[in-house]
């Protein structure tokens, strides 16, 4: 008998833009200090990681009502079109797939319950379960994004404006975007003093989702200056290090990777960076 299926956390559709020459996704563990190749099946999943039990409907919503949906949105947008050429069901799609991704990775997952002290709206889901610890169980966990995508998730705010921002091409490093396991960053104006686990969506500055090495979809809150709100490519860098479980994707050529080993090194901040 096979298993549970693979369930991604970064959907297959980005991965596959950060393949290196041979078709592969390079993998750095920060956690070990080493640099894994796999294939974008392999890379940022786990069985039966949307499942409760043999419940999949959680998966179904994420691969039919998300990931497909966006897709090819977003080839669009990395192919070079303006989020304006783009129809509304499109930027609906854009815009619901990066919010989804705040949540949908195995970091957030644990953080939930601080999610739901944060977000007031979060409260009315009705009985989230709970584990001996206090924090939620996965069939909990599962519940409460399910209720997520079905309500506030699936029509993200609409005022918050949707940009495509391309890495610094200009920058002698040749600064590409790379992609936590999380799937995404957040951005505070304040990252200083606080982090963004503890502030609701509507303090953040600006969600930030790398699509590619030279593009990323960015959701900008419409109460902060677009060109304070955007990180530069060196601060998406180190927030995507910062946010990521383990795993870091990109396409790691030997200088990115050094610049992501000097991350590992105590009290080491990027010039520019802001870290929570």
């Amino acid at each position: 008998m096979s298993g549970p299926a693979a369930h991604h956390y970064v959907p297959q559709f980005v991965l596959r833009q950060f393949r290196n020459a041979h078709g592969q996704v390079d993998a750095y563990d920060k956690v070990t200090d080493r640099l894994l190749h796999v294939g974008a099946r392999v890379a940022a999943q786990s069985p039966g990681f949307n499942s409760d039990g043999g419940d999949d409907r959680l998966e179904s919503i994420l691969a039919h009502q998300v990931d497909d949906s966006a897709a090819r949105a977003v080839r669009l947008l990395v192919e070079g079109a303006h989020p304006e050429q783009l129809t509304p069901d499109q930027v609906l799609a854009v815009r619901r797939f990066a919010v989804v991704q705040i949540s949908r990775g195995p970091y957030q997952r644990r953080l939930n319950p601080l999610l739901l002290a944060a977000e007031p709206r979060l409260k009315d889901l009705g009985h989230l379960e709970l584990g001996p610890d206090g924090s939620l169980t996965q069939a909990g966990q599962l519940s409460m994004i399910s209720s997520l995508l079905q309500s506030w998730f699936l029509t993200p705010p609409a005022k918050w404006r949707l940009a495509v921002v391309l890495s610094n091409t200009s920058d002698p490093n040749d600064v590409e975007f790379v992609i936590p396991d999380e799937g995404c960053t957040v951005f505070h104006p304040d990252l200083r003093s606080r982090g963004w686990v503890d502030a609701s969506l509507e303090e953040m500055s600006c969600v930030h989702v790398p699509v590619g090495p030279r593009h990323a979809v960015v959701l900008i809150n419409p109460d902060f200056d677009p060109l304070e709100a955007v990180p530069t490519s060196d601060q998406a860098q180190a927030a995507a290090w910062a946010r990521a479980e383990r795993y870091v994707y990109g396409r790691l050529t030997p200088d990115l990777l050094s610049r992501l080993r000097q991350l590992r090194e105590p009290g080491y901040r990027p010039e520019g960076a802001v870290l929570p």
